[in-house]
């Protein structure tokens, strides 16, 4: 008994002074263990945005020439005050209201003939200075605005601008911008600027709506691209590069279906390839 002891001991004082030297030799050293490639939290640094912000990039008021010569009567601020939540009195004498207010709007006005119901309306004498919108001008007092109106159909399915007034669309345009300074609120409301380019060959909708980034201070160097310039989206392509190279940072096309009023989920951008918070709003993207 005491041999078979004897004889065990020894090689179990063996395994035991073994084994701190048999730990230091199986022990990584930390330079030689890579990162992982993925940390246990999938939230751990994750920058994405969170926020989902509620809008319309595609709304018109009586500013489109084939809303307000056709009988449509609400104009820009009840565009905007409808899209905040406020109720609003409709054309049919209605009173409306969203069920919860928007975070965004593009208010998205025809670029053809851009107001050109308002300036009859007012009876502007910038419109007056056109033959042709006198007599659409004197049609519509008359009672006769609805063949005012086919005329122009007609007119502009060709492609032709009957009224051709440079300064008729600088007006209009500024007056669109100073709008949407008016009713932006950081952090509650973006009100984008914006325009809808009309292109229609051969009878056929090829229609984007074009929003600006910028303010009103940028966006007032240039004038709405319309299909009297050109009905091909490639010179419209060309027009917002123009746009962004020279005048302001970006603009971004937007396709626009006829006749359809489209909400979306998105972000609200800042700056490209950023997302803001909430309280951040169109003007931190001038800077």
């Amino acid at each position: 008994m005491n041999r078979c002891f004897a004889i065990a001991a020894p090689f179990a004082m063996s395994v035991i002074v073994a084994l701190p030297s048999l730990a230091q030799d199986i022990r990584p050293q930390s330079k030689d263990v890579p990162e992982p490639q993925a940390q246990y939290s999938p939230f751990v640094n994750d920058h994405f945005p969170q926020n989902v912000y509620f809008g319309d990039t595609h709304l018109h008021s009586s500013w489109s020439t084939d809303a307000g010569m056709a009988g449509a009567t609400l104009g820009p601020d009840e565009a905007y005050r409808f899209s905040r939540g406020e109720e609003v009195t409709s054309h049919a004498g209605l009173r409306v209201k969203l069920t919860r207010p928007l975070d965004f709007i593009v208010l998205a006005d025809h670029a053809e003939n851009f107001g050109l119901a308002d300036f009859i309306r007012r009876s502007d004498p910038v419109l007056m200075k056109s033959e042709t919108g006198k007599r659409w001008h004197d049609m519509v007092k008359a009672g006769d605005g609805y063949d005012a109106f086919l005329e122009w159909i007609a007119v502009s399915s060709e492609g032709r601008d009957a009224i051709d007034n440079p300064e008729m669309n600088r007006v209009a345009w500024e007056a669109a911008t100073a709008n949407a300074e008016k009713y932006d609120r950081p952090g509650v409301f973006t009100a984008f600027i914006g325009f809808e380019w009309t292109s229609m060959p051969d009878g056929n909708n090829i229609h984007r709506v074009v929003v600006f980034r910028d303010g009103k201070d940028r966006a007032d160097q240039v004038v709405p691209f319309s299909a009297y310039d050109s009905e091909d989206p490639e010179d419209l392509w060309t027009y917002m590069e123009s746009v962004r190279r020279e005048h302001t940072r970006q603009t971004l096309g937007h396709t626009a279906q006829r006749q359809s009023l489209q909400r979306h989920h998105v972000r609200r951008r800042h700056h490209v390839g950023q997302t803001a918070e909430p309280g951040v709003h169109r003007q931190a993207r001038r800077a």
